[in-house]
């Protein structure tokens, strides 16, 4: 079940689950709260509520616009496209790592072009040891920047841009 549901704006606006199945990710918007990931794990046929993931912020940063999980099902993308840390709208993504059962903030990512309003994280999505991120650029262009996973940690590989 979804938690809070009297509460609850929407469910499942963006939504992934592992390849095995094992682990469904799903973002609940609820009336004056900042937006979470929702955890479910597959146990006996039946997805469970495992665990909600909020945001570290108050401000607003399109926190959980879209979500990803690797395919082994122990990394989580969540985006956060209007973030300001580095400019005003230039964004974030976040990924989170299951440790000791939990998924917990691992490493925040900010996009190569440090100016604003280039919204990195508009789309997450991994690969095998990959994770694509898109930037909106202006007008009908944008980038899809590849981040490669060594040693634990998601390294900028290629940005692919579009007009």
């Amino acid at each position: 079940s979804v938690l809070g549901q009297q509460d609850l704006t929407a469910f499942g606006e963006s939504f992934d689950v592992s390849q095995s199945g094992g682990v469904l990710i799903a973002t609940a918007e609820y009336n004056q709260q900042a937006p979470q990931v929702l955890v479910y794990r597959k146990l006996n046929d039946r997805y469970v509520f495992s665990q909600a993931i909020e945001s570290l912020t108050s401000a607003d940063e399109s926190y959980a616009e879209n979500i990803s999980i690797s395919n082994d099902g122990k990394t989580i993308a969540v985006s956060a496209s209007t973030n300001d840390d580095v400019a005003s709208n230039n964004g974030a993504v976040y990924i989170y790592t299951q440790t000791n059962g939990e998924f917990v903030l691992s490493q925040t990512l900010y996009g190569r072009l440090r100016t604003a309003n280039t919204g990195f994280g508009k789309k997450v999505s991994f690969g095998n040891e990959t994770l694509a991120i898109v930037s909106r650029g202006t007008g009908a262009s944008g980038t899809v920047s590849i981040y490669e996973l060594i040693s634990d940690k998601y390294i900028f590989a290629k940005d692919y841009n579009y007009a």
